[in-house]
């Protein structure tokens, strides 16, 4: 959807500069926040994971009326941090081989099942619970096991080309929506 080009004159000689910046504002925030629930949806295709998961791990960096129209912008900043993989349904399991026993956890990231062998799940004296490999032979000390990171699935350039576009989209949405209420408030 285009912005319709007698909304925008319009709007550019009846409003004034502060109105204009709150509409970009909060056209640019509202966009971003709909972006991100698509890309959440988006990684959740892939990605076996809850909704709040993906939603926490990408942070939105708001625009501000206070900014220059021609600078403003809305940031959507993924979380670098590897993704636990006690979020991907985990399960201890025994599986018996012809080498003998292998005992770990079983996690679904994708699509299947997939044995992270010598992994246990623990819960820290915090309430933390976690999915946790031994560094040595001895108990202690015990390393948690992570998959990849939010910011990893943004590099895809399909992905972000992806959202990208969808981004513009529900900007000029948002922006043609908002300069018609400043216009109706106007007078």
């Amino acid at each position: 959807m285009a912005i319709d080009p007698q909304v925008e004159i319009r709007a550019f000689r009846d409003l004034t500069e502060r109105a204009l910046r709150s509409a970009a504002a909060r056209s640019l925030n509202r966009a971003a926040t709909t972006v991100r629930q698509e890309a959440t949806t988006r990684i959740r295709e892939t990605l076996n994971l809850k909704s709040s998961d993906v939603k926490n791990a990408i942070q939105i960096d708001k625009a501000s009326a206070r900014e220059d129209l021609l600078t403003m912008k809305a940031t959507l900043i993924p979380d670098r941090h590897g993704i636990p993989l006690v979020a991907f349904s985990p399960r201890e399991k025994t599986i018996k081989t012809k080498d003998g026993k292998k005992t770990g956890v079983t996690v679904k990231v994708k699509t299947e099942r997939k044995l992270v062998v010598g992994a246990f799940l623990a819960t820290m004296p915090n309430g933390h619970v976690g999915i946790f490999k031994r560094r040595g032979k001895s108990r202690l000390p015990i390393k948690e096991a992570f998959s990849t990171s939010v910011a990893d699935i943004f590099k895809n350039k399909d992905f972000l080309d992806s959202l990208k576009a969808f981004s513009r989209q529900v900007f000029e949405q948002n922006f043609t929506r908002e300069l018609k209420y400043q216009l109706s408030k106007k007078g």
